[in-house]
């Protein structure tokens, strides 16, 4: 019986913290990865400006004959569909993460990461996160994937 009364004062140490915290998500910048994406492509010579629309905001980029979209995602995968739906039906969308093709869309990493993201933002630090970059592009159009290798995302806090 004396053990459980020594283990009440360690459980509410641990707990009372944990209450008080609000369990509130804690966005995405997703607008500075974008602005970073448009930097990138300026770079290489297109004219971009960002699409600002109720569901998603995305990159449109032209340079010559070639025309692209780009957005960014940071687990779910849920917005790939989406983006996909609001583009040209003869441009699929490729996505690309942490600098490299991806097949078939992430999952493991990119959801931890989130995770993770989201419990350090709770305490104000801003842990960075490779988001999965979703582009839509012409067949003309000729899309290093290495050019996002060192994008990242940060919490809005």
């Amino acid at each position: 019986m004396r053990f459980s009364w020594l283990l009440l004062p360690l459980v509410a140490l641990t707990m009372l913290p944990r209450l008080a915290m609000p369990d509130l998500p804690v966005p995405t910048d997703k607008r500075a990865a974008l602005d970073a994406i448009a930097d990138i492509l300026r770079g290489q010579g297109y004219a971009t400006r960002l699409e600002d629309r109720k569901t998603m905001d995305n990159i449109r980029a032209t340079r010559g004959a070639c025309n692209l979209s780009i957005a960014v995602d940071t687990s779910s995968g849920v917005l790939i569909d989406l983006f996909g739906s609001i583009q040209p039906p003869d441009r699929p969308t490729r996505l690309v993460y942490r600098g490299r093709d991806a097949p078939d869309l992430p999952r493991l990493r990119p959801a931890v990461e989130f995770y993770a993201q989201r419990q350090f933002a709770r305490f104000g630090i801003a842990m960075p996160v490779a988001p999965v970059v979703m582009i839509s592009a012409d067949p003309t159009c000729d899309i290093d994937p290495d050019l996002f290798t060192r994008l990242r995302t940060y919490p809005a806090l």
